[in-house]
């Protein structure tokens, strides 16, 4: 036999062995519950009365407790004024930010894109050092000035 044949095949990251597949596909189901649970807890529980939110955990519509749509109709019936005003606000808020933010993104895009830069160790460091020492002179001012000095003696 030729030493090809006897050397075990490469596995690469796409490729995984069974044992590692199994771990990974484990892990990740679990942390798929840990995301989806939480928003799984919150539409149940927009599902329920307020006598049923207080009486304990319920997890299953239809078999643990009646469903109702009372906390929709009273959000978006009951106080529908009170419910637009401010999600509109929000989407305007919204839509005007994301559009700013490309304009000028687009810009400074173009820009870097002509730019030739080779950068040198030197600027990155200095920089760095600077916004450092930036953000621990920033710390201090924010500090209220109770922790910033001991407690000044009573004068009386």
């Amino acid at each position: 036999m030729s030493a090809a044949a006897r050397r075990p095949r490469m596995r690469g990251i796409n490729d995984p062995a069974p044992g590692w597949a199994v771990l990974s596909y484990a892990a990740l189901a679990f942390w798929a519950f840990v995301v989806l649970f939480p928003l799984y807890w919150l539409a149940v529980t927009s599902l329920k009365l307020p006598i049923q939110v207080n009486d304990g955990p319920d997890y299953l519509p239809g078999i643990d407790f009646d469903p109702s749509l009372h906390a929709w109709r009273y959000i978006f019936v009951d106080l529908f004024v009170d419910t637009a005003r401010p999600y509109m606000n929000t989407v305007v808020a919204a839509l005007c930010s994301s559009v700013l933010a490309l304009v000028f993104g687009s810009m400074a895009a173009y820009g870097l894109s002509r730019l030739s830069y080779r950068p040198r160790i030197a600027t990155i460091a200095s920089f760095m050092r600077s916004e450092i020492l930036f953000e621990g002179t920033r710390m201090r001012l924010c500090l209220p000035r109770s922790t910033a000095r001991t407690r000044s003696p009573v004068r009386s």
